[in-house]
């Protein structure tokens, strides 16, 4: 609810392989904006049964070599102005 009032992008990630009901109060996978997963099955799993479409999930594979993620290898800004965040704007990360 907090993406929808802030009009904040709201990615949603998933490392449990367990199908999800498609049920209409389900609907946080729908308001998503991008999806990551820990494998491809669990992507597949969504797009079959949740019908999220292709374009909006991404498996990143747990054990991706870190060297994928080192910074000086992005364009920060560039990828900011792609996804429409302000360059001013304040990004978050958080681990549960």
């Amino acid at each position: 609810m907090a993406s929808i009032l802030s009009g904040a992008k709201f990615v949603r990630t998933r490392h449990i392989g367990n199908k999800i009901s498609p049920h209409l109060l389900n609907f946080v996978n729908k308001r998503a904006d991008f999806i990551i997963t820990t494998g491809e099955q669990i992507r597949q799993n969504f797009i079959d049964f949740n019908g999220i479409l292709p374009s909006k999930i991404k498996s990143i594979p747990t054990g991706t070599p870190a060297k994928v993620f080192e910074p000086n290898k992005y364009d920060k800004n560039k990828l900011r102005d792609e996804l429409g965040i302000p360059r001013s704007a304040v990004c978050y990360s958080f681990a549960f």
